[in-house]
């Protein structure tokens, strides 16, 4: 176990860091419920990554994971570039246990959790952060966004495949699985030319704007 607050060493840099097992094949990232392969970006918020992957720098190579997660505040408390995952030594506490990596703002205050399945798989057990005003907050029962305007979304069991963008959050809309892919939810799966999107000033009875032609309350809005 290393625990920053009895560490000296990663002090002087300001932050502690190493290296994820990362295998040639594109890795799994699981958000409590959900889960995200061959994406190139696994979440992102009004244009900004906050979870992505590199293709290998050369053939063989290891794909590369790099994100930018944050606290409830809305400051960078954890972060991965091209693997290598660093810790800020600012944060409250922080430990790593084998493969679990965790981050508390404060006693009892849990902004971050994951572990680690080398080669193929990272799982975010638990996140509660804000990127713009948005805030994302996963348990392995739910995810959920609450979108600076108040609007609240909650989302579980689904699992993207191939999509550009798993999970999209802007202003005015979320949006999941953008880009191709396939999307899967509830035991359904189905291949999506348009990303589902969630807009809070959709009406539900209209016309889905994803261009299913179904009505939103059926469609996009089920969620």
């Amino acid at each position: 176990m290393l625990t920053f607050k009895e560490n000296p060493t990663p002090l002087k840099e300001g932050f502690s860091f190493e290296a994820f097992d990362v295998g040639s094949t594109s890795p799994k990232i699981h958000f409590g419920p959900m889960s995200a392969v061959n994406c190139k970006w696994a979440i992102r918020v009004n244009q900004r990554p906050v979870f992505w992957i590199n293709e290998p720098e050369g053939v063989g190579g290891p794909f590369r994971l790099n994100a930018e997660m944050r606290n409830v505040t809305g400051k960078v408390i954890f972060s991965i570039i091209d693997n290598e995952w660093r810790i800020r030594t600012e944060n409250w506490d922080a430990e790593v246990i084998g493969p679990r990596i965790s981050i508390r703002n404060g006693p009892r205050q849990i902004a971050l959790v994951l572990r680690t399945a080398p080669p193929t798989d990272l799982f975010i057990e638990h996140m509660d952060m804000s990127v713009e005003g948005h805030r994302l907050l996963c348990d392995g029962k739910n995810f959920t966004v609450t979108t600076a305007s108040g609007y609240t979304v909650q989302a579980q069991n689904l699992k993207f495949d191939g999509c550009q963008v798993a999970v999209e959050i802007a202003d005015e809309a979320i949006a999941f699985g953008s880009g191709g892919g396939s999307v899967s939810f509830s035991g359904t799966t189905g291949t999506r030319a348009s990303p589902r999107i969630i807009d809070p000033k959709i009406q539900r009875n209209v016309r889905c704007p994803c261009g299913s032609g179904r009505r939103y309350k059926h469609c996009c809005g089920a969620f």
